[in-house]
């Protein structure tokens, strides 16, 4: 999949380029306990974007980053769309450019691309960080929405599901783990990865931020059963009630797409993510995305670099589709 890039109105990578086919954006949360389950609420933290995308561009983007730097850094980015090929688009604003960095290996020149969200004028507008209500996944349901694909044996995958207030969505991942003895206490940590479509949680739990009185979510994964298809193998909810008094639970919310999508499960099941972004660590969040687009677009060694009759690169998948990953950790 292969996307346009707008920045203020100024088209930057075309389509017909082929050369933006990743990015990845996420935010860091607090849930907050209140006096009563009732009070709880969403606290939004600090949000980033990234983009990896080549040389090749209508208009390379590393000039207009050069020459528009030090304005980006004074002038919000108020106008940012990522869009299809069927002019299906993620809007995106509050953007303050963090800069790039060159990526030559082989036979590829990659530049990687860092945005922050921003507050203007210490507004608390976080809200307006995404609306991605005109956006289109290529990913397929079966019948009324509800049976993802089918494996190859034609059987329909295990079904695991996620509930929201607005939203329903097929999980391909649901991950549950308790740490038990740790020094804060119990830790429990729910974690699950499902197709990004419009209006997508990503996006829901943005509109939430500052709100007393969370909504539910409910995930659920039911396993291949002859004999009882509907019996769940394991039900979690995160509500208010679940948070514990005195305690905050944090998480973290992301989107990949492309070489992005190569991120490290147990990295996002520990705190290193939630961490740089919560912290606003840019220089770990560059050592984190870095790792993430080498390991997944090159597969090379130093001594493969050497080796002039081999081509390196290994080319991304084109028919991958956007994913976003939600993950929340309670200490008990």
């Amino acid at each position: 999949m292969s996307y346009s890039l707008k920045l203020n109105d100024a088209e930057v990578i075309k389509h017909k380029d082929k050369t933006l086919n990743s990015f990845w954006m996420a935010y860091d949360f607090l849930l907050e306990p209140g006096a009563t389950p009732q009070d709880a609420k969403i606290t939004i933290g600090n949000g980033y974007f990234a983009i990896y995308c080549s040389h090749d561009s209508s208009i390379k983007i590393s000039e207009f980053g050069s020459k528009s730097h030090s304005l980006i850094k004074t002038d919000a980015l108020n106008n940012v769309e990522i869009v299809t090929s069927d002019e299906k688009k993620i809007k995106l604003s509050n953007l303050e450019y963090k800069g790039m960095q060159d990526i030559e290996a082989a036979n590829q020149a990659m530049q990687l691309h860092l945005f922050r969200f921003m507050e203007p004028d210490g507004i608390d507008d976080k809200q307006q960080w995404i609306n991605d209500g005109d956006w289109q996944s290529g990913f397929e349901l079966e019948g009324k929405g509800r049976k993802p694909w089918r494996a190859a044996d034609h059987n329909p995958f295990w079904e695991r599901t996620c509930k929201w207030p607005g939203g329903e969505r097929y999980c391909h991942s649901s991950i549950r783990r308790k740490y038990p003895g740790t020094p804060n206490g119990v830790q429990r940590v729910i974690a699950f990865s499902m197709p990004y479509i419009a209006r997508s949680l990503f996006s829901f739990w943005i509109s939430k931020n500052d709100e007393t009185q969370f909504p539910q979510i409910d995930i659920e994964a039911k396993g291949r059963d002859v004999k009882d298809a509907e019996r769940p193998h394991w039900k979690e909810s995160i509500r208010p009630a679940d948070i514990p008094r005195g305690n905050n639970s944090e998480g973290i919310s992301m989107i990949v797409q492309g070489a992005f999508a190569a991120i490290s499960i147990q990295d996002l099941l520990d705190d290193v993510w939630r961490d740089a972004l919560k912290n606003n660590d840019e220089e770990k969040l560059w050592s984190l995305l870095m790792n993430i687009v080498t390991v997944a677009t090159t597969h090379i060694t130093i001594k493969e670099l050497a080796d002039r009759n081999t081509n390196s690169v290994v080319k991304l998948d084109a028919s991958a589709l956007e994913q976003e990953f939600f993950r929340v950790k309670f200490t008990i």
